[in-house]
């Protein structure tokens, strides 16, 4: 008698890292008028560890690093993350949540941002960010995200940073019209809190593209759309 059965192979893992090294930097402020030059040191311990199988993954990662200068120690800085990854796979559909709190300091984390990186404050990131993909057919994808991230700081009563809360939504619609080419359009929505300076954002953006294979190594993209924002 043959009996059928679900079969299910799984991947475990986890993968420690460290690392320690120096360096010199000849700018620590990042100031046109008082550049001051420092050496310093850095050490760093990583960890990620999870499961995995045909149709799903879930991991976890962790950092702790500390960073020391020889001649600024007012710029010594801890810092540290720990970060959700998953995803699962349903016939057609492919669910997944991400989660990151990071723990760092405004000297590196303002540089993409407000630019304010002359001064050493903790800083507190959380950030979710769920999605959802459908494949409608073999050439058609459609795909939903939403992120929520919010920052706080610490000890920053005379600096001009504050608490703020940002939250993106986004609906992605693919076309392979061949091998080579693909045209997609994009419904996205945003919104900027910070409540401690009454100020708020909101905008709707509109976008279509097309991305075409050049070669093996060339491709060409080209985006276009408009965007509406009140604040």
């Amino acid at each position: 008698m043959l009996i059928p059965a679900w079969a299910v192979a799984s991947q475990w893992y986890i993968e420690p890292s460290a690392n320690l090294g120096g360096f010199y930097d000849d700018n620590v402020r990042l100031s046109t008028d008082d550049s001051q030059s420092s050496f310093g040191t850095q050490a760093q311990a990583k960890m990620e560890s999870g499961r995995r199988t045909e149709v799903s993954e879930i991991g976890i990662g962790a950092r702790v690093s500390g960073t020391r200068y020889s001649d600024l120690s007012e710029f010594d800085e801890t810092a540290g993350s720990l970060g959700l990854v998953s995803a699962y796979r349903l016939n057609r559909n492919r669910f997944g949540l991400n989660a990151n709190v990071d723990y760092d300091s405004t000297l590196t984390s303002e540089i993409q941002t407000t630019g304010f990186v002359q001064v050493n404050k903790p800083r507190i990131s959380l950030a979710i960010n769920p999605s959802w993909s459908y494949s409608l057919s073999p050439r058609a994808t459609l795909d939903a995200q939403v992120k929520y991230q919010d920052v706080s700081y610490e000890d920053v009563q005379f600096i001009p940073l504050y608490d703020y809360t940002f939250a993106t939504a986004a609906l992605t619609s693919a076309y392979a019209l061949s091998e080579r080419t693909t045209v997609s359009g994009r419904l996205s929505y945003d919104q900027y809190d910070a409540p401690k300076v009454d100020t708020r954002s909101n905008s709707v953006g509109l976008e279509v593209g097309l991305n075409h294979l050049l070669s093996e190594t060339w491709t060409f993209s080209s985006f276009a759309g408009i965007r509406h924002a009140s604040s």
